[in-house]
C-alpha cells in the first residue's frame, strides 16, 4: 500500500516537473528547415527565416541578424544573410554558419516590421551533404541531417485586443503590419488597447516595461498619444497594460495609423521592443450638427446677461443652418439664418452666436429659453433648453417693462444684421405684446373728452357771470 502511494507520488512529481519545464520553455521552439516546409520558418506575418535549398545560405525575410543574445545585441553588425560569402557576423568572415555552430555563438534576429526580437541558437549546419553539430552527431540525427536551431523570445506579446466603442477585436498580436481594425470609429468614440507581455527568462531577471499608443495626425493634424506607467515583470510572469484614448469630436473622415509601442529594459541593461501598427477608419454620419454650448450667464438680480450659443458640424457634408431662440414670456423670438458650416477640423465647421438679454423687472421664477438648430430650413438637428433663474430682489413690477426692452434689443439686432447683409428677424410678429398706451387708448381718449367738456363748461359759466 505504501509502495503504491509512493509510486503515485513519483508519477505526480514527474508530471509537475514536465509541466514546469513546458512552462519555462513555452517560448522556445526547435526549428528544422527542410523540404517539407520549403525551408521556411514563418516567425510572424511577412517575417521569415528561410533557405532556397539544402545548400543555400540563411536569409531573413523582413528580418536582420546580430551577434549575441537579444538583450545585448546592438545590431551594429546587422545582416540579412548568413553564409554564402560577402557577409560577416560575430567577427567571422568565412565559413560563418559552421563557426557559429562549433563555437556555440548566440544570435539575435529582429523583425524590421515589428521590432520583435528572437534569440537563435544554431544546433546544426548542413553543407554539401555534411552535417555539423557539437554533440557528437546527436543533434544531426534529431534533425535528420538538416539545418536546425532553437528560436525563443524573452519579451513575448501574448495578447493584443483593441476595443472601438463597444466592439472588441481580440487576439490581434499575430496580425500583419497595417492590419485594418474591423470596427470603424466615430467622433467621440473611446479606443481601448489591452496587451499582455510575458517575461520569457527562466533566470531571475526582471524587465521594466511600459506601453505607448499613438494615433497619427488625428487631432487637427497632431498626434493623439497616451502611455502607461512602468511595471516590473518577473521572469516567467506576465503583465497586462491598458491605454484608453478618445477620438476627437472634430476629425476628418480618413484612415489613421494606430502605433502600439511596447518597450522594456532588464536589470542588465538589455533592451526589448515590440511595435505594431494598425489602421483605424473614421466613419462620420452624413448629417450631424450639434449644439455644443448654450451658456446663459445669469446672476439673479443682474440687469442684463448674455446667451452664448455654439454649434459644430460633425457630419461629413457641408450644411446651411438656422438657429431659432425663443421665450415668449420675455419677448424673445429670434432666428439666425444663412449660416454656412463646412465639415472636419476647419474653423468654418463651427459657429458662435452671442445674444444680449435685459433682465431687470422680471418677476421671480424660471424662464426656459429654447434653442433649436435646423438644416435646410425645416430639418431639426438639435435642440437644447437653458433656464433663466430669477430670484425675488424686492421688485414687484410686471414683465411688461422687460418685454418692451427685449423687443428693442430684437429690433436693434435686426437692424444690425440688416446692415451686415445678414438676416435676424422676428419669426412671430403677431405674438409681439402691445404697449400700455395701445391697450388703454380708448380709455385715455374718453378721459380727454370729459376733461375738455368740463373745461368748456367752466369757461362758459365764467363768461355768463361777467355779463
Amino acid at each position: 500500500m505504501n509502495f503504491i502511494s509512493l509510486n503515485k507520488l513519483i508519477k505526480i512529481s514527474l508530471i509537475i516537473l514536465v509541466m514546469c519545464y513546458a512552462f519555462l520553455t513555452v517560448s522556445a521552439q526547435n526549428i528544422i528547415l527542410e523540404s517539407s516546409n520549403n525551408f521556411v520558418d514563418t516567425i510572424e506575418p511577412d517575417v521569415t527565416i528561410y533557405k532556397t535549398g539544402e545548400n543555400s545560405p540563411i536569409f531573413g525575410g523582413n528580418l536582420e541578424f546580430s551577434c549575441g543574445e537579444c538583450g545585448f545585441a546592438d545590431f551594429d553588425d546587422a545582416i540579412s544573410k548568413i553564409g554564402g560569402g560577402g557577409n560577416s557576423i560575430c567577427s567571422y568572415s568565412g565559413g560563418v554558419p559552421i563557426k557559429i555552430v562549433n563555437n556555440d555563438d548566440q544570435l539575435c534576429a529582429r523583425s524590421t516590421i515589428s521590432d520583435r526580437k528572437y534569440d537563435l541558437d544554431f544546433l546544426t549546419w548542413v553543407a554539401h551533404g555534411k552535417c555539423t553539430d557539437i554533440d557528437n552527431g546527436s543533434s544531426c540525427s534529431t534533425a535528420e541531417n538538416q539545418f536546425s536551431y532553437v528560436r525563443s523570445e524573452k519579451f513575448i506579446l501574448n495578447q493584443l485586443d483593441i476595443e472601438v466603442g463597444s466592439k472588441t477585436d481580440k487576439n490581434l498580436q499575430d496580425e500583419p503590419h497595417n492590419y485594418k481594425i474591423s470596427k470603424d470609429a466615430k467622433p467621440g468614440d473611446k479606443i481601448e488597447i489591452i496587451v499582455e507581455i510575458e517575461n520569457g527568462f527562466s533566470d531571475d531577471i526582471e524587465i521594466e516595461t511600459y506601453m505607448e499608443v499613438i494615433i497619427k495626425d488625428i487631432d487637427g493634424g497632431d498626434d493623439l498619444e497616451e502611455d502607461t506607467s512602468k511595471e516590473y515583470i518577473k521572469s516567467g510572469k506576465d503583465e497586462r497594460f491598458k491605454v484608453e484614448l478618445t477620438i476627437p469630436d472634430r476629425v476628418d473622415d480618413d484612415l489613421y495609423d494606430v502605433i502600439i509601442l511596447i518597450e522594456g529594459e532588464d536589470e542588465n541593461n538589455g533592451e526589448y521592443k515590440i511595435e505594431k501598427t494598425f489602421r483605424l477608419e473614421i466613419d462620420k454620419d452624413k448629417h450631424d450638427i450639434q449644439i455644443t454650448k448654450a451658456d446663459l450667464k445669469s446672476n439673479n438680480c443682474q440687469k442684463d446677461t448674455n446667451l452664448e450659443i455654439e454649434i459644430i458640424n460633425y457630419g461629413w457634408e457641408d450644411e446651411e443652418v438656422m438657429i431659432v431662440v425663443a421665450n415668449t414670456q420675455i419677448g424673445l423670438e429670434l432666428e439666425e439664418t444663412d449660416i454656412e458650416l463646412e465639415t472636419g477640423t476647419d474653423d468654418d465647421a463651427e459657429y458662435t452666436l452671442n445674444l444680449p438679454l435685459i433682465l431687470e423687472n422680471l418677476d421671480e421664477g424660471t424662464y426656459p429659453i429654447t434653442i433649436d438648430v435646423y438644416r435646410d430650413e425645416d430639418k431639426l438637428e438639435d435642440t437644447k433648453t437653458v433656464n433663466l433663474m430669477i430670484e425675488d430682489c424686492g421688485g414687484t413690477e410686471k414683465l411688461l417693462v422687460n418685454r418692451i426692452q427685449n423687443d428693442l434689443i430684437n429690433e436693434s439686432l435686426k437692424i444690425q444684421k440688416h446692415s451686415d447683409g445678414k438676416n435676424m428677424q422676428d419669426i412671430t410678429s403677431t405674438a409681439k405684446e402691445k404697449s400700455w398706451f395701445d391697450e388703454n387708448f380708448n380709455l385715455i381718449l374718453l378721459i380727454l373728452i370729459i376733461l375738455s367738456a368740463i373745461i368748456f363748461l367752466i369757461i362758459l359759466y365764467l363768461f355768463i357771470l361777467k355779463k
